[in-house]
């Protein structure tokens, strides 16, 4: 049986030994060049992930912070509002006018109940209608002739 693999020639050339090899190595710098850039991508990558999980473990810790706080000073507002209640209520007390019931003395003329105030609508007091204008005194009425 015979081999049909087709062998490199040791000629000079393109496939020779010596440029074959140049070329692995030209190959293999430019790989390592490669691998050396995908490091540092990846190690900016991690420090990236460091820096965004160190931020949201700060906030998260201010979050926390902040809604002790809230709760703190929900309890001061609520304690204030009841001390504020007591202290209008005091106040309300200290400056209370207690005076007993009296009943007016209606003995005098002068303290007489009097009748009733008659209270119309504006026209019916003044002797006009709702669809009639009502002119100032110094009109004169143009029926009659006569001023008003």
């Amino acid at each position: 049986m015979t081999v049909m693999i087709p062998w490199p020639r040791r000629e000079a050339g393109r496939h020779s030994r010596p440029a074959l090899i140049q070329a692995l190595r030209t190959e293999n710098a430019k790989l390592k060049a490669f691998e050396s850039a995908a490091n540092d991508f990846f190690l900016r990558l991690l420090a990236d992930r460091d820096d965004v999980y160190a931020a949201w473990q700060n906030a998260m810790r201010q979050c926390a912070e902040a809604e002790t706080a809230a709760v703190c000073m929900e309890e001061t507002a609520r304690q204030l509002k009841l001390e504020n209640v007591e202290l209008l209520a005091r106040l309300a007390n200290v400056d209370a006018v207690t005076v007993p019931p009296a009943e007016r003395d209606t003995s005098a003329p002068e303290d007489q109940a009097t009748e009733p105030i008659p209270v119309r609508a504006l026209w019916d007091a003044l002797g006009a209608g709702p669809v009639q204008a009502v002119l100032p005194p110094s009109h004169e009425d143009p029926g009659t002739g006569r001023i008003l």
